[in-house]
């Protein structure tokens, strides 16, 4: 490993001048070679005597510390170049330089302890035993001059902080880390009693630190809240101290939130006590307005009561079940703190987890239990409730206006959490929580007490919030709240929240539709008020869509008079406007299905002519976005518009596509913009999707408009829409031969795209492959009636060889079912039997390598469907094909390919085992299976 003096000078001076260059250059491609090739110097043999040459302590601190990384990096990742004899100079060596960088700069000394602790880990037990006694002997032995102070104790901690976070990170063979870790764990007890030494007050400011910091890495590592007993009461000292404060909640963070704890219950609850001792602290800082004191002890609260909820539950003396009640009511304080988030306070969110965590402990625990702790934090919870009406609250103008866009958007965020949150809430406690909203309410509109519009908000806020979880059948405390509604202030706020607050119970108002009478009227109101709109059709849209069936003939009438109204007012935003569009779909669904197609076209008429004139246009950017919202309208009227029984009359919503389709037919300009044919392309599965078995003569439309469009520039979007019809009107009589010619012309001009180079294509490859299956699966005559089901085969053949995932997978499915439809089929039967062998080598040749490895499993079901078929018939393609040698991988021989076909055969009733058996199969001939295949 020696190397001339000679050559070691030179290409030290090299490593400077490209680091020079690296840290300084001005030119990036110079930059990007001193980069290459120090990172190839620092894998060469000669980088473990030249990093100590890099750090001799005249050098600048990047060269020195780009030297000690080199040293680490050889030490980690090139061990075995070291020879064992030279183990013992190598940590000599690393000692002195720690001492000797003791004093700084503390990047090299960090990266040099790091090299020390990878040392330790490549040499302990073997060649160092006791290594963690060892480093503190050596620390404590050290001769330090006056002017050094306390730099040693910092080196120590600094070592003995990384050791365990190396460990973490390193790669060690399994056995090998437990080795490591039962050498780590005998040191614990010398580690704690250096923790204890450098934690007392009479230490350095700097030494407590990085003791608090080295202990943290330890109890990451495993040390436990006993072997801390003696310690703990000077890290709780500590939090009082501004300077230590930051490393001792992490500290106390760690420790409550390490699940070893919980197997240590008495030292747990003596860790409570500790942690509520902090109390005082937290409402001084909650007070005070001290976000970053308040904070850190919100975390450490939190963090204890999560994770050792279970125990608060268990307490077995009435000392510790006030304890458990005095850390809850701690987090309600947080959940409480004084200010506005997030501008002057960000406790309150820290605890919103911890709020679900207890409402679903208590929730799947045993009736008994369940019973108590729901009496003791009943109670609690029903106070969250006002600290929630009071924190949801928006604040005064003169404030929000300081709130930057961020600011709000983190706010907004902020209300539906704790919305989320009250939900939980809402789960425990049901009817009481209902009746403290009622009784929230109440009180603020009976003047008793002097109310803001922002607690009016802020508490029908809440009340949306749970309306999920309520039980359609409760009849007390929503009745009341309702009968509020009449009394609320002409605030627009307020009024926006309570018709979505009106609109979240259309579940509860389907089961009361006397109800509906009331509340139909404010929401109606609302369509014709500017501040109102978006309100107003959330909560009409909801109410439509649920209760729909049970409004009276009057209120239908007024729903689509209002909404015709605001459609046509042309004042209405165009997100209003489609829920109104929602409105009108499903009233009309319910009507007489003649008076319903009737009002459709009077409603609709002017979108019908606008978008007729909209597609004789050329494409600019205001008429595409004009264009996307006549699509919106006819997407969401026919997902909506869908009588249960038309009788003797033709489906509304066919009468609109009847309506639109010479629109639809003229957009060929249109289609190159991809979001237009996406919109175009639902619209038509929306239509199909809703009208069904009752499209008539419109399938005929439909096709000609279908095959016009893909026949003259294919797209994927179409050919998806092409599947869509042959998937729902292949498998009928009437509409056969109109479909087979659909099939038949998308299919010729798909094989002719394709051929000359199908990778160009990845997009029209899988929706091609989907059209065929879906052909299959709904008439498979549609696709043996001519002669391209073998050109379709042979097109499946080849992408199975392309590298796109999802084309593979829809050939895969395409394979699959072909070979399903054998049995019924003879043209089907003799293509295979044709082109089996060369499908099943395709198939091993993807499962060997050629296609992405997620695909194995679509790979595997081919195989599963040929066993399925004929076992015998895949035996021998399945021995042709691995007869081959070096196929399909030169990882594997021809033992271990017998075996694969032998698991492949044997268990091909097992769809499980067959997949496993092919996913095995495939890391082996990638080399990435670490052991022989094993049937």
């Amino acid at each position: 490993m020696n190397f001339n003096e000679e050559e070691l000078q030179s290409l030290s001076f090299q490593c400077e001048q490209a680091l020079l260059t690296l840290y300084g250059g001005q030119n990036q491609a110079d930059r990007d070679a001193a980069h290459k090739w120090l990172l190839a110097t620092q894998k060469s043999q000669h980088a473990w005597q030249l990093c100590w040459r890099l750090m001799h302590r005249e050098k600048i601190t990047e060269i020195q510390f780009f030297g000690a990384s080199m040293l680490h990096f050889k030490i980690s990742k090139n061990w075995n170049e070291l020879q064992e004899q030279h183990y013992n100079d190598l940590r000599s060596e690393l000692f002195n330089h720690i001492l000797v960088f003791s004093s700084g700069p503390r990047i090299v000394l960090t990266r040099l302890c790091i090299a020390l602790a990878a040392f330790a880990l490549n040499t302990m037990p073997e060649h160092w035993s006791n290594a963690v006694t060892d480093i503190i002997t050596t620390f404590q032995n050290a001769p330090t001059s006056s002017s050094q102070g306390s730099v040693w104790p910092i080196s120590m901690l600094e070592i003995l902080t990384v050791l365990p976070e190396e460990f973490h990170s390193s790669d060690f063979a399994p056995g090998r880390k437990v080795t490591l870790r039962g050498e780590l764990n005998s040191g614990v007890p010398q580690v704690v009693k250096v923790i204890h030494q450098t934690l007392l007050p009479t230490q350095s400011v700097q030494v407590r630190q990085q003791t608090l910091k080295c202990l943290i890495s330890w109890v990451q590592f495993g040390v436990t809240v006993v072997d801390l007993d003696d310690s703990l009461p000077l890290v709780f000292e500590s939090v009082h101290n501004p300077e230590l404060f930051d490393e001792s909640v992490d500290l106390i963070v760690e420790v409550a939130s390490h699940p070893s704890g919980t197997k240590y219950p008495s030292y747990m609850w003596k860790f409570v006590s500790s942690v509520l001792g902090l109390g005082e602290t937290l409402r001084t800082a909650l007070q005070s307005g001290d976000m970053d004191t308040s904070r850190g002890l919100c975390r450490v609260m939190v963090s204890l009561a999560e994770t050792h909820l279970k125990l608060l539950f268990s307490a077995d003396t009435e000392e510790r079940e006030l304890q458990g009640f005095t850390l809850v009511q701690l987090l309600l304080e947080c959940t409480g703190a004084p200010g506005w988030y997030p501008v002057d306070e960000q406790c309150s969110e820290m605890t919103f987890n911890f709020w679900y965590t207890l409402q679903d402990d208590v929730s799947a625990e045993e009736p008994s239990l369940m019973v108590k702790h729901t009496a003791m934090y009943g109670p609690v919870l029903l106070s969250l409730c006002e600290v929630f009406m009071r924190k949801v609250q928006f604040p005064p103008e003169n404030i929000w206006q300081g709130f930057s866009s961020e600011e709000k958007e983190q706010f907004r965020c902020y209300r539906q959490d704790i919305a989320d949150t009250m939900m939980y809430v809402y789960c425990l406690l049901r009817g009481h929580c209902l009746q403290h909203l009622h009784h929230m309410l109440s009180t603020l509109l009976s003047g008793e007490t002097e109310g803001s519009w922002q607690s009016l908000d802020a508490t029908l806020y809440l009340i949306q919030a749970v309306a999920e979880y309520v039980d359609p059948c409760e009849e007390t405390f929503i009745p009341a709240i309702l009968s509020l509604l009449p009394r609320l202030p002409a605030h627009s706020c307020v009024s926006q929240t309570a018709l979505l607050m009106v609109g979240s119970y259309s579940e509860w108002l389907k089961c009361h539709p006397d109800h509906l009478r009331s509340v139909l009227p404010v929401l109606l109101a609302g369509l014709s008020q500017e501040h109102l709109e978006s309100a107003s059709t959330q909560a009409l849209r909801g109410i439509c869509e649920e209760c729909v069936q049970d409004l009276e003939s009057e209120s239908l009438t007024e729903i689509l008079t209002h909404c015709q109204a605001a459609l046509s007012g042309g004042v209405m935003k165009e997100r209003e406007r489609i829920r109104c569009v929602e409105c009108i779909g499903h009233v009309l669904s319910v009507q007489d299905t003649a008076e319903a197609i009737e009002k459709v076209r009077v409603i609709f008429d002017p979108y019908v002519k606008g978008l007729a004139q909209l597609v004789q246009h050329q494409p600019t950017p205001e008429l595409n976005r004009n264009l996307q919202f006549h699509l919106q309208v006819f997407i969401l009227l026919f997902k909506c518009l869908d009588p249960d029984s038309i009788e003797n009359h033709p489906h509304p919503a066919a009468v609109v596509l009847n309506d639109i389709l010479p629109s639809l037919g003229s957009m060929g300009h249109w289609l190159d913009d991809t979001h237009i044919q996406q919109t175009f392309c639902l619209c038509l599965e929306r239509a199909m999707g809703t009208i069904r078995d009752d499209m008539g003569t419109l399938v005929s439309a439909l096709s000609e408009l279908v095959v016009g469009y893909f026949t003259v520039s294919p797209r994927s979007g179409i050919l998806d829409v092409a599947a869509t019809l042959v998937g729902m009107y292949g498998m009928l009589d009437e509409h056969y031969q109109t479909i087979l010619l659909v099939f038949q012309k998308i299919t010729a001009s798909s094989l002719q795209l394709l051929q000359s180079n199908l990778r160009e294509y990845p997009d029209i490859l899988q929706s091609f492959m989907q059209f065929v299956s879906r052909a299959l699966k709904s008439n498979a005559k549609l696709v043996f009636e001519g002669d391209s089901y073998r050109n379709i085969f042979q097109c499946g053949l080849a992408i199975l060889d392309v590298q796109e995932s999802q084309s593979v997978r829809a050939a895969c499915s395409f394979f699959s079912t072909f070979i399903a439809t054998c049995e019924s089929q003879e043209k089907a039967k003799k293509t295979l039997l044709e082109y089996g062998s060369y499908l099943v080598s395709q198939v091993i040749k993807g499962i060997g390598g050629g296609v992405p490895r997620q695909c194995t499993d679509y790979m595997a079901e081919i195989l599963l469907a040929l066993n399925s078929l004929d076992v015998s018939q895949l035996s021998l393609w399945m021995q042709d094909v691995m007869q081959v040698e070096g196929f399909p991988s030169k990882l594997v021989t021809l033992t271990q390919k017998q075996q694969f076909t032998s698991a492949l055969l044997r268990d091909r009733a097992h769809r499980r085992r067959v997949k496993d058996s092919v996913k095995e199969f495939s890391l082996l001939c990638r080399g990435l299976y670490g052991t022989a295949y094993a049937s």
